[in-house]
């Protein structure tokens, strides 16, 4: 599948791998908020030593530009090391 077969707007589960710490799903919740995203940040599994932890957030998107945007700001969050 090539970006021309995405029928926008589309509906986006975002998983994001962080390091797991005191604040990252509060920095996570703050920034979405900020981005217009007010959806429910889910907890998800956490790594087998416990360093990083997985998230889930839905979202709409109405262009490629717009997905890609959001994957890369998420990415840029401290403490966020990928997002799927």
């Amino acid at each position: 599948m090539n970006s021309d077969d995405i029928v926008f707007p589309i509906q986006l589960t975002l998983k994001i791998i962080a390091v797991d710490g005191p604040d990252i799903e509060a920095r996570l919740i703050a920034f979405l908020a900020k981005e217009g995203i007010d959806n429910p940040v889910a907890e998800g599994n956490h790594s087998a030593n416990g360093k990083y932890i997985t998230y889930n957030v839905e979202t709409t998107c109405n262009t490629l530009e717009h997905m890609r945007e959001i994957y890369a700001r998420v990415a840029d969050i401290e403490g966020v090391k990928m997002v799927l």
